[in-house]
């Protein structure tokens, strides 16, 4: 499906959990960052997503390039790893991608006595956006 976004995956990943009917109601909420950051960071063919570009995000939430602008800490970007694992899992399984991006991406690492909020679904969107293309790393 060379034709279907990132951000249009991660919305159909989201509606895919309500309807599951499986979930918290603050899980699915805290989804809203995930997509946030999906937007942000990986705006463009789900196809063309890589392991390093991945990485690559993890490296600029921890640098501040964030919706809030606040570098994310670790047990944040922890979540957001998680919720790839999911997201790309599920768009490997619906044969939306042949190759899973998140089997080569390391989980990050947070120190057990990590207890950092996750940020808030209603952080403001940042207009600066990044759009993946080999060229533009």
């Amino acid at each position: 499906d060379d034709g279907l976004s990132t951000p249009q995956w991660a919305r159909e990943w989201h509606e895919r959990r309500v309807r599951s009917m499986k979930l918290s109601e603050s899980t699915l909420e805290n989804d809203q960052y995930k997509i946030n950051i999906v937007d942000m960071h990986l705006d463009c063919p789900i196809v063309d997503v890589t392991a390093d570009m991945i990485q690559d995000v993890y490296w600029k939430l921890a640098q501040g390039e964030t919706p809030s602008g606040r570098p994310y800490k670790p047990k944040s970007i922890e979540g957001l790893h998680k919720a790839l694992v999911s997201m790309f899992g599920m768009a490997k399984s619906k044969r939306k991608i042949d190759e899973n991006p998140m089997d080569e991406v390391e989980a990050p690492k947070v120190p057990k006595e990590s207890r950092d909020a996750i940020p808030s679904a209603n952080s403001t969107t940042s207009t600066t956006r990044s759009r993946c293309s080999a060229s533009s790393r």
